[in-house]
């Protein structure tokens, strides 16, 4: 079982980690510590997600910088978004998007509907037309708080199916799918709400340890 603990906790157990000579590796995809085992690599240690991606042959402490600035915050489902700038765990600015985007019934998203059917018909078109300006909308905020603060990490959480949509709106992004800011949130969401948005700007600051006591 693994156990959540504070970023000063984190910082002293992976020194203690790299002091005894373990042989780690940092994993981009999750932000993550993994140890090289026999057959397999082994997670040990989540990094809290306010720092920055380390070098992948993790050996000097002193490369870690956590984000004393403001960090931005997105949850991104079907229909349903929660943004927020965040500094110090606290909120600055925050808003919740919904669109209408699924058809009733079958409950699947205008998105996934059209690659696998094709036509659409009135209501197709009005969940299409929603989408577009659902992405639209949150890439407008996404733009804003970029230029009214000066944003040092970018923690987003959204399906695979959805994130070339996202990446390629017509309001373009102020950065790139690879850029170093970008830290994926390793959680499964629930639907995105202003509750659950500030929850995870505290939870920015937690590490997670997989080591047994």
């Amino acid at each position: 079982m693994s156990k959540y603990i504070k970023e000063d906790e984190v910082k002293l157990l992976l020194s203690d980690l790299i002091q005894d000579g373990v042989n780690l590796f940092y994993d981009d995809k999750s932000h993550s510590i993994l140890k090289y085992g026999p057959e397999k690599k082994e997670k040990i240690l989540r990094l809290p997600l306010i720092w920055n991606k380390l070098n992948e042959n993790l050996r000097d402490i002193k490369q870690i910088s956590s984000c004393n600035k403001e960090y931005v915050v997105i949850i991104i489902e079907t229909g349903q978004a929660a943004l927020g700038v965040f500094k110090n765990a606290k909120v600055i600015e925050h808003k919740v998007i919904r669109k209408y985007m699924t058809r009733k019934k079958q409950g699947k998203s205008q998105l996934k509907y059209l690659k696998t059917k094709g036509k659409s018909r009135a209501g197709s078109r009005i969940r299409l037309k929603n989408s577009i300006i659902f992405f639209e909308e949150i890439n407008e905020y996404i733009n804003k708080w970029f230029k009214n603060y000066n944003v040092c990490r970018v923690l987003y959480y959204i399906p695979k199916p959805l994130i070339n949509t996202w990446l390629s709106s017509k309001i373009s992004l102020p950065f790139d799918k690879k850029d170093d800011k970008l830290i994926k949130i390793p959680i499964n969401m629930s639907t995105p709400t202003f509750e659950l948005l500030k929850k995870i700007g505290r939870f920015a600051y937690d590490g997670e340890s997989f080591i047994d006591d």
